[in-house]
């Protein structure tokens, strides 16, 4: 399996959030890089975009607040090969019941 590079991996990741949200990509650019046509200037050829960017998006995706649902594994792998850590469970308003008994064990202990 070849590897993709980082931003093949930020458009992959990118296009999962659409997926599973129902908004366009656009609207993540717009959110994070307050440029709605991001995604559509980095897809194209010799395109690039700068680390701090990347972390950016990294942060964005891999928070659980931005997901409908858990934060799929390649969103988790993109944001570590950026260097964005994935924030711990932790509970937050509305979000108690969607955290795993064992993180809310250590929440309420």
């Amino acid at each position: 399996m070849r590897s993709l590079d980082l931003k093949s991996r930020l458009l992959r990741c990118a296009d999962l959030w659409a997926q599973e949200t129902g908004d366009p990509v656009s609207r993540a650019a717009k959110i994070v890089a307050n440029h709605g046509g991001f995604f559509d200037r980095l897809a194209g050829e010799g395109a690039s975009c700068t680390t701090k960017m990347l972390e950016k998006f990294a942060r964005f995706l891999v928070d659980p607040a931005n997901w409908p649902g858990p934060v799929p594994q390649e969103v988790c792998d993109f944001a570590h090969a950026v260097g964005v850590s994935a924030p711990t469970a932790t509970a937050s308003s509305g979000k108690r019941e969607a955290i795993s008994p064992a993180d809310h064990a250590q929440v309420t202990a």
